[in-house]
């Protein structure tokens, strides 16, 4: 009778408790529900032009959960970003809370821009566990955190497939680049030299000698060295571009010229395509009716592995309204609501950094003029055996001197000359 007799008074005062707190606040009864508490406040974005629609869907989906919140997204080109950061941040005008930058430029940015960014440790704990680990090495500089990876940038070969049955080629066995040439002089033979097996642009980023660069999974920078050319890994690819140029297997891509409409055209059997330019070819019925295959990139020997990922994207913060926590929150729920992934991988063939979305029917599902592959999981399997490499302040110089070096070294310079004199240049450049 005792035992019931005090059950009931505390089921009564905890009664009591409740509608009391719920007059005055609703703490307790947020602990009791699970609610949230309402977020509040104003934040600015800056992102590319090719990924504003997606952001701007992330954020519809947002403000719909946070009806109090305003978000507003601009647009700004890649060349013009540096200095119209410069110029808001001098005027006190107009300062972003997030940008989006391509991975390489964080560190570009936080040397050229001092105090203007600021660690995002504490705003990527919740999520830290869901990223994929090479893209948060990525954007570390020193012990911190400086970005939010978004966008892994996978690269695969894609081939015309009508285009291999037509020679009598199989794509899927050219499994190291040594069956690639091999199988690129069988095209010679058979097409008499009127179809390339590679349309490349070397002069640019992106291009080959860069991938094959990251493939070798050497880093291009020591925390105490600095500067660091692997030797045996760019003889080893500048060799391979070397015969592919001089078997005259290589249509020179012009800028001008749209990779993919020059593939659909049969002047050359494959490109390298990244998720953007896979998601053109899904999302065009102008490249319905052509069949297409995408393969991984060869490997350098027989069971090696074969993924080579781009750059690839991430969100870094000022220090503009730090202490407003809706800009975190945001970036937060973009890179991990299904809805709001689902929505970039449509629109922009976007392959997000969080790989437990992988899983989700999008990525699993089979696209007819594909050959029935499971494409969106290709690319995704792609960004999840990458590598980290390591940036430096100096890299987009480093890209220009190395496109040069290629360049040099197909018109006969000596590598290991060419290569010591970019280290020489760079000898005291390193991580601050």
């Amino acid at each position: 009778m005792l035992k019931k007799s005090f059950i009931y008074r505390c089921a009564v005062t905890t009664l009591i408790l409740i509608f009391v707190t719920g007059c005055t606040g609703n703490e307790v009864i947020d602990e009791v529900i699970g609610t949230e508490k309402t977020l509040k406040g104003d934040i600015s974005i800056w992102s590319g032009e090719e990924t504003k629609g997606t952001i701007e869907n992330a954020v519809r989906l947002f403000v719909k959960e946070n009806p109090e919140v305003k978000i507003s997204v601009t647009a700004v080109p890649t060349e013009e970003l540096k200095n119209r950061l410069k110029t808001s941040v001098a005027s006190k005008e107009g300062v972003p809370d997030i940008v989006e930058v391509s991975t390489y430029a964080i560190p570009v940015f936080i040397h050229e821009l001092p105090d203007i960014f600021r660690p995002v440790d504490k705003d990527m704990e919740k999520i830290k566990s869901m990223v994929v680990p090479w893209k948060l090495k990525e954007v570390t500089i020193g012990e911190q955190l400086y970005g939010f990876p978004w966008d892994v940038n996978p690269r695969v070969l894609l081939y015309n497939r009508e285009l291999a049955d037509k020679y009598n080629l199989e794509p899927f066995q050219a499994k190291t680049w040594n069956e690639f040439i091999q199988m690129g002089m069988k095209l010679k033979e058979r097409s008499q030299g009127t179809v390339k097996l590679i349309a490349l642009n070397e002069t640019e980023n992106g291009n080959l000698y860069i991938s094959m660069l990251r493939q070798l999974k050497k880093p291009l920078y020591s925390q105490d060295k600095g500067l660091v050319l692997p030797l045996e890994e760019n003889k080893l690819a500048l060799s391979t571009i070397n015969e592919l140029v001089n078997q005259q297997l290589v249509y020179n891509l012009q800028s001008s010229e749209d990779p993919v409409k020059l593939l659909q055209s049969e002047k050359a059997l494959c490109i390298i395509a990244d998720n953007r330019s896979i998601n053109k070819l899904y999302n065009s019925e102008e490249f319905n009716d052509t069949q297409w295959q995408a393969e991984p990139f060869p490997a350098f020997e027989f069971g090696g592995k074969r993924s080579a990922n781009g750059e690839g994207t991430a969100f870094i913060m000022t220090k503009h309204n730090e202490g407003n926590q809706v800009a975190s929150e945001f970036l937060r729920f973009m890179l991990t609501d299904n809805e709001s992934n689902i929505f970039g991988l449509k629109q922009a063939g976007i392959i997000p950094a969080v790989t437990e979305l992988y899983s989700l029917p999008m990525f699993n599902g089979s696209i007819d003029n594909f050959m029935g592959l499971k494409l969106w999981r290709l690319m995704a399997e792609q960004g999840r055996e990458e590598v980290e490499i390591v940036y430096d302040k100096d890299y987009p110089t480093l890209v220009s001197e190395l496109i040069n070096l290629e360049q040099e070294a197909i018109a006969g310079g000596d590598i290991e000359d060419l290569i010591i004199g970019i280290e020489t240049e760079y000898k005291d450049n390193s991580f601050d």
